[in-house]
């Protein structure tokens, strides 16, 4: 059974007009939770292109046969140093663009099933996607948090 997170309308892996839409509504989707943020337009729209850049990584790699929550991890550690790259030039927080870049990477799919699962009273189902959505959201913290310590080890070591 496919994935529809990582397929195209050809039911395969998504293709080149595919990764194009995807690429698309993420960027949309991480400016507008910057915008949902109050941030200004142009960190606003870093958050999108930085989302993009996140989600496609954890799309490529999910189709490679990554672990959804690995994925999740490098996804999240490529926006976290994206963000420091940049955030010294434009002078911002890092946080104020990190997040809301991450937020259309957070496995809302599996989080409802969970939900439906235990409406309907079967609580294995429930508990695996329940599982799988923990694993990924704690993938996504953890690679925002390393990309963190690598780039700043003053903060590493005093947290």
């Amino acid at each position: 059974v496919a994935d529809p997170e990582t397929t195209g309308t050809t039911g395969g892996v998504l293709d080149q007009w595919g990764w194009l839409a995807v690429v698309g509504l993420t960027v949309a989707s991480g400016a507008g939770f910057g915008v949902l943020f109050n941030l200004a337009p142009r960190l606003a729209l870093l958050a999108g292109i930085v989302s993009a850049v996140g989600n496609a990584v954890r799309l490529a790699l999910v189709s490679s046969g990554t672990s959804a929550a690995l994925a999740a991890f490098v996804a999240a550690l490529v926006v976290g140093l994206l963000v420091a790259a940049t955030a010294g030039a434009l002078h911002f927080s890092r946080i104020v663009v990190a997040i809301p870049a991450v937020i259309p990477m957070v496995p809302g799919r599996d989080a409802y099933n969970a939900l439906v699962e235990l409406s309907r009273g079967t609580v294995l189902p429930a508990l695996g996607s329940g599982l799988q959505a923990g694993l990924v959201i704690g993938g996504l913290a953890l690679g925002l948090a390393v990309a963190r310590m690598l780039t700043d080890p003053d903060w590493a070591f005093t947290r």
